[in-house]
Protein backbone atom coordinates (compact mmCIF):
# COMPACT_ATOMS: atom_id res chain seq x y z
CA UNK A 1 0.00 0.00 0.00
CA UNK A 2 1.36 3.24 -0.99
CA UNK A 3 0.24 6.49 0.66
CA UNK A 4 0.46 9.84 -1.33
CA UNK A 5 0.54 13.56 0.18
CA UNK A 6 -0.33 16.49 -1.30
CA UNK A 7 1.22 20.03 -0.28
CA UNK A 8 -0.21 22.91 -0.33
CA UNK A 9 1.04 24.51 -3.07
CA UNK A 10 -0.49 21.92 -5.46
CA UNK A 11 -3.29 23.71 -7.08
CA UNK A 12 -4.77 21.07 -9.97
CA UNK A 13 -4.71 17.60 -9.96
CA UNK A 14 -4.99 16.51 -13.64
CA UNK A 15 -7.17 13.78 -16.10
CA UNK A 16 -5.75 10.49 -15.13
CA UNK A 17 -2.55 11.56 -12.20
CA UNK A 18 -3.21 8.57 -10.34
CA UNK A 19 -4.72 6.53 -13.09
CA UNK A 20 -3.99 2.76 -12.15
CA UNK A 21 -1.98 3.39 -8.97
CA UNK A 22 -3.49 0.00 -7.19
CA UNK A 23 -1.52 0.86 -4.60
CA UNK A 24 -2.48 4.07 -3.62
CA UNK A 25 -4.79 3.63 -0.27
CA UNK A 26 -3.95 6.80 1.48
CA UNK A 27 -4.13 10.24 -0.05
CA UNK A 28 -4.16 13.51 1.98
CA UNK A 29 -4.22 16.94 0.82
CA UNK A 30 -2.68 19.57 2.95
CA UNK A 31 -3.70 23.54 2.64
CA UNK A 32 -6.34 24.32 0.25
CA UNK A 33 -8.51 21.84 -2.12
CA UNK A 34 -6.91 21.65 -5.09
CA UNK A 35 -8.99 21.74 -8.23
CA UNK A 36 -9.52 17.98 -9.67
CA UNK A 37 -8.95 18.53 -13.54
CA UNK A 38 -11.62 15.58 -14.37
CA UNK A 39 -13.05 12.84 -12.45
CA UNK A 40 -10.94 10.24 -13.70
CA UNK A 41 -7.63 11.34 -11.40
CA UNK A 42 -8.38 8.24 -9.03
CA UNK A 43 -9.19 6.05 -11.64
CA UNK A 44 -7.63 2.39 -10.90
CA UNK A 45 -6.43 3.37 -7.09
CA UNK A 46 -7.14 1.01 -4.03
CA UNK A 47 -10.37 -0.09 -3.61
CA UNK A 48 -10.51 0.99 -0.35
CA UNK A 49 -8.39 4.07 -0.93
CA UNK A 50 -8.80 7.01 1.98
CA UNK A 51 -8.63 10.67 1.24
CA UNK A 52 -7.67 12.64 3.82
CA UNK A 53 -9.00 16.18 4.03
CA UNK A 54 -8.64 19.03 6.61
CA UNK A 55 -11.34 19.64 8.95
CA UNK A 56 -11.87 23.04 7.59
CA UNK A 57 -12.51 22.03 4.29
CA UNK A 58 -14.59 18.72 4.21
CA UNK A 59 -17.76 20.36 3.68
CA UNK A 60 -16.61 22.01 0.91
CA UNK A 61 -14.67 18.97 -0.61
CA UNK A 62 -17.63 16.42 -0.44
CA UNK A 63 -19.80 19.16 -2.35
CA UNK A 64 -17.51 20.32 -4.73
CA UNK A 65 -17.56 19.05 -8.72
CA UNK A 66 -15.19 16.33 -9.35
CA UNK A 67 -14.46 15.79 -5.76
CA UNK A 68 -18.12 14.56 -4.96
CA UNK A 69 -17.95 11.40 -6.05
CA UNK A 70 -14.86 10.40 -3.93
CA UNK A 71 -16.77 12.17 -1.12
CA UNK A 72 -17.57 8.78 0.62
CA UNK A 73 -13.55 8.19 0.26
CA UNK A 74 -13.34 11.25 2.65
CA UNK A 75 -12.34 11.94 6.11
CA UNK A 76 -11.31 14.83 7.96
CA UNK A 77 -8.27 15.25 9.89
Amino acid sequence: QVSSFVPKEITVIGSYAFNSCSTLSTFRIAGSLPMLAASNAFNGTHTNLKIEVPKSLYATATTTTNWTYLSTKMVSY
